[in-house]
């Protein structure tokens, strides 16, 4: 391979012939100009060559930040679940197309993101419902730096730009925030006041099993076997831009075989017998979506109902106000006072990895999954009787 170097009126050019296509047998012609001396454009020259020896090499592109980013995410729709296009397309709309989405993606480097990331912790908040004029939570902003880290990736491997400069950014430090929690007796206290309530068996489960809401509302009877007691967790029902879609589930450790206590066990089988009384009577209009938790006539619960309505019998039961999401986190806290095994409990929950619980993750074994069952269970439930589930 041979270069050349020329002089175009007051700057200098170089030009080499790439390798040849195999599908055409030409050979591309790779230039760029602009240099001020001819040594600079050589040095420039030999990099170019042996980048392109290297298959390293990236012709100058003009493609921009948001033609960028909106071709990945054509690229990797099928690879990506909806919810999270849904976040990343919001990213890009709000977060990062008003500030770079114009410029040559070429022609960043990493103190670009820095100083996006800066702009978003001071007053990023452009979205409608946000207060305009603060900034982003650094959770936020480093969302956004995980998918740009992503973007460059893949445009590296694309050969759009020479490397990944956002690895080399600083996304901010998410402090560790304190998580509200109900104790064991609240925890009991809500199960009390939440008796008469027509989804009584699904916060019984939230209360032994730790399992997120999408889980909740997507949980189905096929998943559910009272005979081994055991329920496979595998899809969820999220809301997305305002509709509810089903999905394949959090992660591959969100899919999951889980161990009942006897107790929630019982009461399932109870929920079972009415929901198919409850068909018999609707009869044809009956809507089948063979989900464990519905409406008397089959139709599925929207996921902020399921809020709402846990909203409502915690306030009526004058406990302190938390998240849904946080009985999760009541569970697992509850198992840690019990001592049980914390494999066991990371893997029952849908941990990918330890967050809170350990740094790796592990399989849990049934034994154990099942200790952990019986124990919480037991310690949750104490204080209620036997009667809901005859």
């Amino acid at each position: 391979m041979k270069g050349h170097v020329r002089k175009i009126r007051n700057a200098y050019q170089y030009l080499f012939y790439g390798i040849p296509d195999p599908l055409t047998g030409r050979r591309p012609q790779i230039t760029k100009s602009g240099f001020r001396t001819e040594k600079e454009a050589w040095a420039a020259c030999h990099v170019a060559m042996a980048d392109h020896d290297n298959g390293r090499h990236v012709r100058t592109d003009k493609r921009t930040v948001r033609a960028l980013i909106e071709e990945w995410m054509t690229r990797r729709r099928h690879s990506i679940k909806p919810s999270m296009d849904a976040n990343y397309r919001n990213y890009a709309r709000y977060y990062v197309y008003p500030y770079i989405g114009d410029r040559r993606a070429q022609d960043l480097d990493s103190g670009v993101f820095d100083a996006l990331y800066n702009r978003l912790l001071e007053s990023g908040r452009v979205k409608a419902h946000d207060d305009q004029g603060q900034g982003l939570a650094a959770k936020t902003v480093v969302n956004i730096h995980r998918m740009l880290h992503r973007v460059w990736e893949d445009a590296t491997r694309w050969q759009y730009v020479r490397r990944n400069v956002v690895a080399d950014a600083n996304p901010p430090r998410v402090p560790r925030t304190t998580r509200t929690t109900w104790t064991v007796a609240q925890l009991a206290a809500f199960l009390r006041a939440a008796r008469g309530d027509r989804f009584f068996p699904l916060w019984v489960l939230e209360a032994t099993t730790g399992m997120r809401r999408s889980e909740l509302a997507a949980v189905t009877r096929h998943g559910l076997d009272l005979d081994a007691q055991t329920l496979t967790v595998h899809a969820t029902r999220v809301v997305i831009d305002g509709k509810v879609i089903t999905e394949d589930g959090k992660s591959d450790d969100s899919r999951r075989t889980i161990a009942l206590d006897p107790y929630t066990v019982a009461l399932l089988r109870t929920h079972v017998r009415l929901l198919d009384a409850e068909r018999a009577v609707v009869g044809e209009d009956y809507q089948d979506h063979d989900l464990l938790f519905c409406w008397e006539d089959g139709r599925p619960p929207h996921p902020d109902t399921i809020t709402t309505r846990f909203n409502r019998i915690a306030a009526a039961a004058g406990l302190p106000r938390i998240r849904l999401h946080d009985v999760r986190h009541s569970y697992a806290t509850a198992g840690r006072a019990a001592n049980v095994d914390t494999k066991a409990l990371s893997r029952r929950v849908g941990h990918s990895s330890v967050g809170f619980t350990m740094a790796t993750y592990m399989h849990g074994d049934a034994a154990a999954d099942r200790e952990v069952a019986h124990t919480l269970a037991t310690v949750i439930l104490a204080d209620l009787d036997d009667t809901d589930t005859r």
